[in-house]
């Protein structure tokens, strides 16, 4: 008993503080209130523009920019919980803090004044994970490759079943995340850790793609 009359005064003492519809709040089903103050009052994409966003409450004023609310530690750890659970993906990064205006938690029906904004993304295991899953390549290959136009520039390519690993003419490292064999044999390297646009062809005629720009090359 003490414990449920504990936490039903910690959601009243922190609506009155860091809500603008504490009575509103107070409406809500017993159930729903205790899931939101488990949750920071945790939103997903709050605004139209965004893409993989978390909020999370900080249940701190807007005077002191939500720093005295709850710890980072908290913050975070439902940050990347939410970005698993409703995004499907498995890291988190701090991004900014968000102030709302009452207008905004009007709209929005938010029960906090000061956000933690998160940027979701997924790790380098989950990309080798996703990888396993589209790339249809189960062997181990490497290749030395270089530039038909100019022989001492070579990128050398271990193919690791779904992924691959360059180490270029100048020494930089770029990972693969899918690998793709052709019923030819032919090998196709895509999503480049630097560059979306860098993609491999490897096989009978080999050539590197940096965007629209098709440059060949000899690999053995």
């Amino acid at each position: 008993m003490k414990k449920i009359f504990a936490v039903y005064f910690l959601i009243l003492f922190l609506t009155s503080c860091v809500s603008d519809n504490p009575v509103e709040f107070l409406k809500l089903p017993k159930n729903e209130r205790l899931e939101i103050v488990k949750n920071l009052d945790a939103r997903v994409n709050i605004f139209d523009d965004e893409k993989d966003i978390v909020y999370v409450g900080t249940w701190g004023s807007r005077v002191f920019k939500g720093g005295d609310g709850y710890g980072k530690d908290k913050i975070y750890n439902i940050a990347v919980r939410f970005c698993k659970e409703k995004l499907e993906l498995d890291s988190a990064k701090k991004i900014g803090t968000k102030t709302m205006n009452k207008e905004e938690t009007e709209k929005y029906k938010l029960w906090n004044k000061v956000y933690v904004k998160y940027q979701c993304f997924q790790s380098e295991l989950q990309k080798i994970e996703e990888a396993k899953k589209t790339s249809n390549n189960k062997s181990t290959r490497s290749f030395t490759c270089s530039f038909s136009e100019n022989t001492n520039e070579k990128s050398k390519i271990l193919i690791n079943g779904p992924v691959a690993i360059e180490e270029t003419a100048i020494g930089i490292t770029i990972n693969y995340n899918t690998v793709n064999i052709s019923d030819k044999g032919a090998f196709t390297l895509q999503g480049a850790s630097n560059d979306p646009g860098r993609v491999w062809f490897i096989g009978a005629q080999s050539f590197l793609l940096l965007d629209t720009k098709v440059l060949p090359y000899n690999c053995y």
